[in-house]
């Protein structure tokens, strides 16, 4: 009976840590593939600056992260990592994914924005959106692989050089037909702002 009861008490104890241990893992998948999307945005220095508070806060779930990472790189035992005693990871996971959920929020209003300024911005995914706000504003050639979707035969734009390096001085349609631009747009400004100035260059 005591050698019964002994079994009772492990199978108790060790249900009770895989239960813990699976949560654990659900709540670190969860993160991982939060910060994998994310990590890629706030590269970005465009849009780490145009969203300082939530790079503030994906710095510290990013530097969490790799605390946590380096521990267990340490000490590789399940259970250990399940029961550490200086931190609980559980919470440390569910506490950083409400984080990450608050800043994907901001992320998503970020892009609506963009999107009410520059309305075609609607036809391009949330990614692809975010690819051209990364980098549009250093390098015009970013939009390259999305014009198609922005405007029915836009297939290229060309910058010009000298004076005009920084603006766009012609358009190219898929079937090969050139348009040069008397007000070429400069690519200086937002994206979305000389994306609105093509617009109605190539309009008028």
């Amino acid at each position: 009976r005591f050698g019964d009861h002994i079994r009772k008490d492990v199978e108790i104890f060790n249900n009770k840590n895989l239960s813990k241990f699976e949560m654990l893992m659900d709540e670190w998948m969860e993160f991982q593939k939060g910060w994998t999307y994310l990590e890629s945005i706030f590269h970005s220095s465009d849009i780490s600056r145009n969203l300082p508070n939530e790079n503030k806060k994906f710095n510290y779930c990013d530097q969490s992260w790799k605390n946590i990472m380096r521990d267990i790189n340490h000490d590789r035992k399940c259970a250990k990592a399940a029961n550490n005693p200086k931190e609980n990871l559980l919470e440390t996971f569910k506490q950083n994914n409400k984080i990450l959920d608050e800043i994907q929020k901001a992320l998503n209003a970020y892009l609506e924005e963009k999107r009410k300024a520059f309305s075609r911005f609607f036809f391009l995914s949330n990614n692809e959106l975010l690819l051209i706000l990364a980098e549009a504003n250093r390098n015009p050639e970013a939009v390259q692989p999305h014009l198609r979707k922005l405007f029915e035969n836009i297939n290229r734009i060309v910058t010009g050089e000298g004076m005009y390096a920084e603006s766009i001085t012609l358009i190219q349609s898929a079937e090969k037909e050139e348009l040069k631009l008397a007000r070429p747009p400069k690519t200086r400004e937002a994206v979305e702002k000389w994306m609105k100035e093509l617009e109605s260059e190539m309009v008028r």
